[in-house]
């Protein structure tokens, strides 16, 4: 690809990015509007006229398990810990890539890396 095509495809990723921006905070305000108005449990469905809305409401939880685990001692609960909680491995990547080379040969069966989508930003420079 020439510098002239790349140009050409970043003017029209900017302009898209652009369109998108607007039209995401549009459909967020519009949401917004809908729960401030909107009575809804976890899952709920309206009929709108000829629309048919549906709305589903998740939570995130985040768990410090330093925290955790102190409570549970405190409280002598530790029994409930593995009935009420998964204790899911995390890598620390910068540990891992530090480590040499037998150890991550080791646990390499474990430990899978998978590429994601790449991001893109693209700015636009005026000579």
């Amino acid at each position: 690809m020439n510098e002239k095509d790349l140009e050409t495809l970043a003017r029209r990723w900017r302009r898209a990015k652009s369109i998108e921006k607007k039209m995401i905070d549009l459909r967020r305000t519009i949401e917004d509007t809908i729960s401030a108005n909107a009575e809804f449990g976890t899952r709920s469905e309206f009929n709108a006229g000829r629309y048919e809305v549906k709305v589903s409401v998740s939570e995130t939880v985040k768990i410090d398990a330093e925290i955790l685990q102190d409570v549970a001692a405190d409280a002598g609960m530790d029994s409930e810990l593995s009935r009420l909680f998964r204790w899911k491995p995390e890598l620390e990547k910068a540990v891992w890539k530090k480590s040499p080379q037998e150890v991550k040969d080791a646990f390499s069966k474990a430990v899978k890396f998978q590429k994601q989508r790449p991001v893109f930003k693209v700015d636009c420079r005026l000579d």
